[in-house]
């Protein structure tokens, strides 16, 4: 028996296949030509290839997309951090993103205020120096997301450095959204309303206040904190606000602390044997 296949629009020649009458019964549409065959051996042989290729560029784009370092020289302003959008930065192993600024009386604006990150002995960010001539009340917002899981605990909130002629204040206090974003001073993610849990206040003759917190483990925390400086018979400055996050200890640290624990026990017992 003898098939022919008709030649192609692309010029190939045609297939002539003989078979004899005891031949068995053949699928012809399952012979592929010496060409098919050549270009399926060729694509095989580039499959690691492309693996490769695709591998490099799913890599460059990760690495594209990774946030910058909150103490990188090109963010010291505020102005600066709310360009950063969603993306935001990181200190340590803490995402800082979804900035935000209410000027609610005042001439501070976000090109006046330095934020700088910080990562001893926890990771945080630090606002100021602040300046006033008149009575200023601003609102800083921003996200808090751990990139290793629920690990923040805690949060501690501290004024330094004020200082001015006169009766002066100088009062910070901070509401949270917990385990979901702030959307704006006075409203959560889900429509709620931020709670309250940090605050601090400084009046002459001291200089600096702290205040801190802690609650259960979460992933992302909302902030808003309300900055009140009044000046007394002079200007009024304050030196830095910071923000501190309490971490979950690491594993590795945990298992440390046991072992110190298993061996100061070891050494008790040894001491008190006869």
């Amino acid at each position: 028996m003898i098939c022919n296949r008709p030649r192609s629009p692309h010029g190939e020649k045609s297939i002539r296949l003989t078979l004899t009458s005891s031949s068995r019964n053949i699928n012809m549409m399952q012979l592929p030509s010496q060409a098919t065959r050549r270009l399926n051996r060729r694509v095989v042989s580039m499959y690691p290839l492309r693996k490769l290729v695709g591998g490099l560029f799913l890599l460059s784009g990760s690495l594209s997309a990774t946030p910058i370092a909150c103490s990188d020289p090109s963010l010291l302003t505020l102005e600066n951090y709310i360009g950063l959008g969603s993306s935001g930065c990181t200190v340590g192993d803490k995402l800082f993103f979804g900035f935000f600024y209410v000027n609610v009386g005042g001439v501070v604006s976000t090109a006046d205020i330095g934020v700088t990150g910080f990562n001893s002995p926890t990771p945080g960010l630090r606002f100021g120096p602040f300046l006033v001539k008149s009575p200023t009340d601003i609102g800083i917002g921003y996200n808090v997301l751990s990139l290793t899981g629920p690990t923040i605990k805690g949060a501690s909130l501290s004024i330094a450095g004020a200082g001015g002629a006169g009766s002066w204040a100088a009062a910070v206090t901070e509401t949270a959204c917990f385990g979901m974003i702030i959307v704006n001073a006075i409203s959560c993610e889900d429509g709620s309303s931020p709670a309250s849990i940090l605050s601090a206040f400084v009046f002459p003759p001291d200089s600096s206040a702290v205040s801190s917190t802690t609650f259960p483990a979460v992933g992302l925390l909302g902030l808003f904190k309300d900055i009140i400086l009044i000046p007394g018979s002079g200007p009024l400055a304050v030196s830095f606000v910071d923000n501190r996050f309490t971490p979950i200890p690491e594993p590795a640290t945990m298992a440390m602390v046991g072992a110190g624990f298993l061996v100061l026990t070891w050494y008790w017992k040894r001491r008190r044997r006869p």
